[in-house]
């Protein structure tokens, strides 16, 4: 082993510098030629494959990842889960669909990650995919802390398969497995998007698609900027709209070619979900006039707003932000109010699915499931005030099944149960846990 570490020490101060200066210098092509070249002739093969497969990976470059599958695949070192999933994802993308599952399901289940789920998500899908799926996770060494926390994906591969009671049932089971794990339900620390990376993707995305596709500022991404001269500090992404369906293509072409975002799979036709290089998550909605009403949303849920404008009049003013001229409503008032109501005092922990006067559920099969997974997120993340809420809600929709009557029984309980501990000393959480 210490020999093997010594080996790879060596080549990181060697041509491996090389390599990632290269590439640093926007030279990818020129690393490219200094792998392939040690690669082929057997010097370092090993690392040079990682490094070819990783570059082009990072690059969207999915043919050249299987076309190296196909020549080095017996290669051992290969077969480590980092390049299994690179290999999958170029699968998927390439439209390889029975070769990524074959490489997918193994990972489910041999491993703990939530990727390979993820991917597997994107597959065509029926009920004996569903089964095989299911069947690997169940299968699988996680904990049930972990099964409790990743199967929300098996709901989503059963939903993509039409097999709606299954996806009810690993709901069901969901609860099964947070009953039997050791959770405490503690706060744990949120994740907000720091204003500087939201303000670095917003301007690249401004660059990138204002010239031929222009979009406006909406939802929270608007009211940070109208109310506070800023993106909201409790913002956990960027919202924004296009209006129509007719530059979705040309917007998806233009992410795809660019460096600095990469498409987020989503299942709606509606809505295309964009990822920054610093990890800066962008909901782009397409916006749709019907009569006197313009509305956004995905397959869940859509977002109903009365046109804002005059006819004959533009539907945008421009607002200066982060050094561009942005769109945003003409009548930012009204389209806010129509929003969050109050929208000129701050609120924390709110969810627009739930509490958005002007949401509307598009499909209630999936809507309910969707808040079913709500309750699970916000009690494994111990986020209390949206827990409560989302049980008020879900209640109001839908009423009390036979999921929120058990939800209530373990994630109420046990809350109330676990923040009186805590109050009490981590003396008292320990002897908590050992009970269940």
């Amino acid at each position: 082993m210490r020999s093997l570490v010594n080996r790879v020490l060596k080549i990181a101060t060697g041509d491996g510098n090389k390599f990632s200066a290269l590439v640093d210098a926007g030279r990818a092509e020129d690393a490219e030629r200094l792998a392939l070249n040690h690669v082929e002739n057997n010097n370092k093969r090993t690392f040079y494959l990682r490094k070819l497969l990783e570059l082009y990976s990072q690059t969207a470059r999915h043919a050249q990842v299987v076309e190296l599958f196909g020549k080095y695949g017996s290669d051992k070192s290969l077969a480590t889960y980092p390049l299994q999933v690179i290999l999958a994802t170029a699968l998927v993308e390439t439209g390889a669909h029975e070769r990524a599952r074959s490489v997918l399901l193994p990972l489910i289940l041999e491993h703990n990650f939530v990727v390979p789920l993820q991917l597997y998500r994107r597959l065509p899908s029926g009920p004996t995919t569903v089964d095989v799926a299911v069947a690997a996770f169940t299968r699988s060494r996680r904990s049930s802390v972990t099964k409790a926390s990743q199967a929300s994906h098996l709901v989503d591969i059963a939903i993509a398969a039409n097999e709606v009671d299954r996806a009810y049932y690993m709901m069901m089971e969901i609860l099964r497995w947070i009953g039997e794990g050791q959770f405490t339900s503690a706060p744990k620390a949120k994740t907000y998007m720091k204003a500087s990376a939201g303000n670095a993707a917003l301007v690249d995305l401004f660059d990138l698609l204002m010239p031929t596709a222009p979009f406006f500022l909406i939802s929270g991404t608007l009211l940070g900027v109208i109310r506070e001269g800023k993106l909201l500090g409790m913002d956990k992404d960027i919202d924004l709209g296009v209006m129509g369906h007719a530059q979705r293509d040309e917007i998806k072409s233009l992410i795809a070619g660019s460096p600095k975002f990469t498409e987020v799979f989503v299942p709606s036709v509606d809505l295309i979900k964009i990822k920054h290089k610093n990890n800066v998550n962008i909901d782009l909605f397409f916006h749709h006039r019907q009569g006197g009403t313009v509305w956004h949303g995905s397959h869940l849920h859509a977002w109903d707003n009365a046109v804002w404008w005059s006819e004959g009049s533009s539907p945008f003013s421009k607002v200066q932000f982060a050094g561009r001229e942005f769109l945003i409503p003409s009548d930012p008032d009204k389209y806010l109010t129509e929003n969050y109501g109050d929208w000129r005092t701050p609120q924390s922990d709110y969810d627009a699915s739930l509490e958005a006067p002007n949401r509307r559920v598009r499909n209630r099969v999936l809507a309910r499931l969707h808040w079913q997974k709500l309750l699970v997120k916000y009690y494994l993340g111990g986020e209390f005030n949206l827990l409560s809420k989302t049980f008020f809600h879900y209640e109001k929709e839908f009423g009390s099944d036979a999921f929120l009557q058990e939800a209530s029984r373990l994630l109420l309980l046990r809350n109330v149960e676990d923040r009186s501990a805590q109050s009490q000393g981590g003396g008292a959480v320990l002897e908590m846990q050992a009970r269940r």
